[in-house]
């Protein structure tokens, strides 16, 4: 009212006098601008009412009164309130600004009121050791967004554990559980469970949101949460999918760039409807940068070539973006954005080194994995119960696709180093290994290699260049192309080429290529997605992974006819491979088992029901990085992915963390 009248409205010249005037004098509204809109006016007299019962009573209900001033509401005209003849214009203008400032000032009030920091807590750094009813390793965890509790993933299950309570609780239905995310309001979670993707309800119960056409990775897949209730998602090796969270059909939110991307990574919700960020997998560059996506709009939020691999991202609302770095820089990063436009605004600065999964409550408290990365991935070869026989070589910072020659005196692997890939082979008898190719994209399932019968040549599929190139295991001689295409598999005679190429409807076929003189041969070009093919050894038969079910499942045909279809599988399958007689066919199950199927290939085909062998999540084994039968059937190489860090407890609650009462 000051500020719109320009003078006091009770000074008086002494104290009493003053008191005197807020307790007698009658308010003059007729002093108000003409101009002042009739809900400001409405405003003030029931802020200025002097009986308590009949003031307003909270700023949140003046905000309406200024949302319809803001909007265009009509101007009072009233006896009262007409303007003096002969205002000047002057006059006019500086009304208007007076007005708008004060509604400023009672907006700013009010985001004052509502922006207040929480009531200041104690710092925090507490180790949590596993609860006796935990066994194995806790992974993926989150803290929910009210701070109150912790969701992680142990013993092949989905847990939660109150922060103010000593048991944990398991989720219903989560046998198997892969991914997970809290609510925005941290009262239901929502997970996966190889294909089908659940939500747990605030009273427990679990029900289906939607059935997703694969299975999610645990390693590079993800799903959000938004604001508008919506579930974003990417399985790892594919785009971005949206699906409500009440339920429905997933439909494609964002599709990479094919000439430039393979995929996207790890999404997360920024609160407040801020969009969705995700780490891009860039080809040939990898996995270090991340996007945002904000109403269909796409642009790059943070890049840092220097670094080795983004693995997890997080949101604080200290207004930093908290990145898992995998590589060399192995730790928990934060990246300051400027709250008005998300643009960093600093350099990245270290949080906790040999960290991982990180993610933070609206307090501020930082939820970590102790497990570090950096020198984690060890090659080792693991009985049928999935426990170590040996340690191959030196740890390193990442291993992919290893696979036993066919005499099991070598296993050939791929080794990520600072900038790019190598392709190694190790001799185990000389423990020694030798370098085949350097700086190129051998990783990841849609790579893969293959060994020629008499373990002379290996083929590799290069991601940067699309192709499939061979050369003789000694390094001997020149490499040489063979096709365009990725996943070779070799038959043991050396006569074929088995190998993948995308359609344009961006599904993978299986093609087949003559080594002796041809053209490449389409053998399975559906309308679903046919990959990883391995021919058994006595060429009769195709393994192979598709998606016609609705999900990944394993797959058998009769090759070259093609006639007739097996499936091996029965609750999600990737990776298969078959033992070196041809008598069992191996796959990795949709939750992390690696199973077997016994087969009598005799006449039509006869299959037993798939058999677990052991839990790669609970022994912290990654088959998704490589794994291979022993050719004496004893054992299986892969790659190992660490353990704890010796902190007492593989989880850890920080609170402040460092360098978070920098944002601004």
């Amino acid at each position: 009212y000051e500020m719109l009248v320009g003078r006091s409205l009770f000074a008086g010249d002494t104290v009493t006098d003053t008191l005197a005037g807020v307790l007698k004098t009658e308010i003059d509204f007729s002093k108000l601008p003409a101009e002042t809109p009739a809900a400001i006016r409405r405003l003030l007299r029931r802020c200025l009412e002097r009986n308590p019962k009949n003031r307003l009573h909270d700023i949140g209900d003046a905000r309406l009164e200024i949302d319809a001033a803001l909007g265009g509401a009509e101007v009072e005209i009233s006896g009262e309130s007409a303007a003096p003849d002969g205002r000047s214009r002057r006059g006019l203008m500086l009304a208007g600004v007076l007005i708008g400032v004060a509604a400023g000032v009672l907006i700013g009030v009010l985001a004052a009121r509502r922006e207040d920091p929480a009531p200041s807590q104690p710092p925090l750094r507490l180790a949590l050791a596993p609860p006796a009813e935990i066994t194995g390793f806790r992974s993926s965890p989150r803290i929910s967004p009210d701070g109150r509790s912790i969701a992680y993933f142990a013993d092949g299950r989905l847990w939660i554990q109150e922060l103010d309570g000593l048991t944990p609780r398991q989720v219903p239905k989560s046998e198997g559980a892969g991914v997970l995310t809290w609510s925005p309001d941290g009262s239901s979670l929502a997970f996966t469970v190889h294909s089908q993707l659940l939500r747990m309800l605030p009273n427990g119960d679990v029900a289906q949101i939607a059935t997703l056409k694969d299975s999610i990775s645990s390693n590079s897949g993800g799903i959000a949460w938004t604001d508008d209730d919506a579930i974003v998602f990417t399985t790892g090796s594919s785009e971005l999918f949206t699906v409500p969270a009440a339920g429905g059909s997933p439909r494609v939110l964002l599709e990479p760039d094919k000439a430039h991307e393979s995929d996207f990574h790890q999404p997360i919700a920024l609160p407040g409807g801020r969009g969705v960020a995700f780490i891009v997998h860039r080809t040939p560059e990898g996995v270090r940068a991340i996007d945002l996506l904000v109403q269909g709009q796409r642009r790059r939020l943070y890049q840092d070539d220097e670094r080795g691999s983004f693995d997890a991202l997080a949101w604080s609302e200290s207004g930093h973006l908290l990145i898992a770095d995998g590589g060399s820089n192995n730790g928990v990063w934060a990246v300051p954005l400027d709250p008005r436009d998300l643009r960093p605004a600093g350099p990245a600065f270290l949080v906790a080194a040999n960290a991982s999964s990180p993610s933070v409550s609206r307090d501020g408290t930082l939820l970590l994995s102790n497990f570090a990365n950096t020198g984690s991935h060890q090659l080792v070869v693991v009985d049928r119960n999935g426990e170590r026989l040996a340690a191959i070589g030196e740890p390193m910072r990442h291993a992919d696709q290893a696979a036993f020659s066919p005499d099991g005196k070598r296993i050939a692997y791929c080794e990520f180093e600072s900038e790019a890939a190598s392709v190694r082979v190790y001799d185990l008898e000389r423990d020694s290994r030798n370098r085949l190719w350097s700086g190129v994209d051998c990783g990841g399932v849609a790579r893969g290699f293959a060994w020629s019968g008499d373990g002379e040549r290996l083929a590799i599929s290069d991601g940067k260049t699309g192709a499939i190139r061979i050369r003789r295991t000694d390094g001997s001689d020149q490499e040489s192309k063979l096709t365009d295409g990725a996943q070779p598999d070799l038959s043991r005679d050396g006569k074929l080429l088995l190998f993948t190429r995308t359609a344009e409807k961006t599904t993978q076929d299986i093609w087949y290529l003559p080594l002796g003189g041809g053209d490449p041969v389409p053998f399975l070009a559906t309308e679903a997605s046919e990959q990883q093919p391995h021919l058994s050894p006595d060429r009769r038969f195709l393994a192979y992974v598709s998606d016609e079910t609705g999900h990944r499942e394993v797959l058998l045909r009769p090759f070259p006819s093609g006639a007739g279809r097996w499936q091996v599988s029965t609750s999600g399958g990737d990776m298969p491979r078959w033992s070196a007689d041809g008598r069992r066919l191996f796959f990795v199950q949709g939750d992390g088992q690696v199973m077997e199927v016994e087969i009598d290939l005799r006449g039509t085909p006869v299959l037993s029901d798939p058999r677990p062998l052991f839990s790669s999540v609970a022994l912290r084994l990654g088959p998704a990085h490589g794994y291979d039968p022993a050719p004496d059937g004893n054992g299986f190489v892969t790659v190992e992915l660490g353990s704890a860090s010796g902190s007492g407890g593989d989880l850890t609650l920080i609170r402040p963390w460092p360098g978070q009462e920098t944002a601004k």
